[in-house]
């Protein structure tokens, strides 16, 4: 087995979205133990007179990885991972791209053929790919000298700091983007749709891997819209002006009639169901559509507080994912396809709430990918007295707690989970050899 530096990078359409399925393309088949840098954004490198649509900013990151395949066959299995994600190799070299997968280092080998140079001909050209490889090994060397990553990115940087922020491959972040005006953290902030298109926009920038559309506060208390066309209403402005081809959009509805419209219009990539209770006919026509089902254990819609999961917790959580799992793959749902929502918040006291947080990974027992919805929820007052907008701190904390227990943390806030994750992943990617 050989040690490999590889670096990922995208400026076009959903970026993360593209950085993750080149990695999941490559992980356990042509790359092995691989171990994921920070990502960082930095400015599109263009030559003089470039087209002025070019100047995208880039996310990069570094890979660590093992492999058996030799030099040129690792470059062909990358080059197929870039033709996969529908990068058209034959576009000019500066020009915008979907993925850009480049080996930097195959051990300490130093090659030059037709087809590959080894190490890579402007590592130490591109000072942020020095800072991601001092990251991930600050005492590897550079291949036949004795000059460290460290010291080479030190020197590289001296002058400008060619980034402006970090944020991590996973977990993956669930934007909320409430298209009403009562919800119980941002209720009215974005109502109006051109407000709301914004928000959508600076979530996909800020790490979010999809968005969650709703136009129903689900609040304790809330006012329940009377008719399914009211809701229509409120989606439809937003729906319509975003590309649905390049960002992930959950639904957030449990009205069958607003899910079928939804999905004879447009490329919905999840219904989140917070009630856990759509009918067989609407579950197979979201099946029948090729789209995910997220569903939420609750009491009711909204919540309420004299109605409370009677103990033992455990086993009722064990007994609600047994049946919507046996319901959802009987409606023609694959277990890949179904997400698991404990619902915090709905049914479940602040006590619980801590409960569920400390046995939420035995969700993963059915093999389905599994949410928390957690965000500035009022169970944090256990800890304190805070408006909801106050509460991130806390949401953060029990987010980074269960990084590898959560497929998807549903969050307001993604610029302050993708920063203190990436503070999490330095340290984690570090190599100790």
């Amino acid at each position: 087995m050989h040690t490999v530096y590889i670096s990922f990078g995208s400026n076009l359409g959903h970026r993360l979205g593209y950085l993750q399925r080149a990695f999941e393309a490559l992980n356990g088949c042509a790359l092995t133990q691989i171990e994921a840098s920070v990502i960082l954004e930095t400015p599109a490198l263009l030559l003089p007179n470039a087209p002025r649509d070019w100047d995208k900013p880039y996310l990069n990151m570094a890979v660590r990885a093992k492999t058996s395949l030799q030099p040129e066959s690792l470059l062909s299995a990358l080059k197929s991972v870039e033709e996969a994600c529908g990068r058209d190799l034959n576009a000019p070299r500066w020009s915008p791209r979907e993925i850009d997968l480049d080996l930097l280092l195959y051990d300490d080998v130093c090659l030059q053929s037709e087809r590959l140079i080894l190490p890579h001909p402007e590592l130490k050209n591109r000072g942020f790919l020095l800072h991601l490889l001092a990251m991930l090994n600050p005492e590897l060397k550079y291949p036949g000298t004795d000059e460290t990553f460290d010291a080479l990115a030190r020197e590289a940087l001296k002058t400008e700091k060619p980034w402006t922020r970090t944020m991590v491959l996973y977990p993956r972040f669930m934007g909320i983007v409430n298209v009403t005006p009562d919800s119980f953290s941002d209720g009215g902030k974005y109502l109006d749709p051109d407000i709301a298109i914004a928000h959508c926009r600076q979530l996909i920038s800020d790490g979010a891997s999809i968005l969650d559309i709703g136009a129903e506060s689900t609040r304790p208390h809330s006012e329940q819209l009377r008719t399914a066309e009211d809701e229509w209403e409120r989606l439809q402005p937003v729906l319509e002006r975003l590309d649905l081809t390049q960002i992930p959009v959950s639904i957030d509805t449990y009205r069958e009639e607003v899910i079928e419209k939804l999905l004879s219009r447009y490329k919905i990539a999840w219904i989140n169901d917070v009630s856990g209770r759509l009918s067989e006919k609407t579950l197979h026509f979201i099946a029948e559509k090729g789209c995910k089902i997220c569903t939420m254990h609750s009491l009711s819609v909204p919540p309420r507080k004299d109605e409370i999961t009677e103990p033992p917790l455990e086993q009722t959580m064990y007994s609600w994912c047994q049946q919507q799992v046996e319901r959802l793959t009987h409606c023609g749902f694959e277990l890949k396809d179904v997400i698991l929502d404990p619902g915090i918040g709905f049914g479940n006291t602040p006590y619980q709430a801590g409960l569920l947080f400390k046995t939420i990974a035995q969700m993963k027992h059915w093999g389905c990918e599994v949410l928390l919805g957690h965000s500035r929820k009022s169970c944090y007052n256990a800890l304190g007295t805070y408006e909801p907008q106050e509460r991130d701190l806390e949401t953060v904390s029990i987010s980074l707690l269960l990084k590898n227990k959560v497929d998807y943390f549903r969050v307001h806030n993604v610029a302050k989970h993708q920063r203190a994750f990436a503070a999490q992943q330095w340290v984690e990617s570090c190599c100790e050899c």
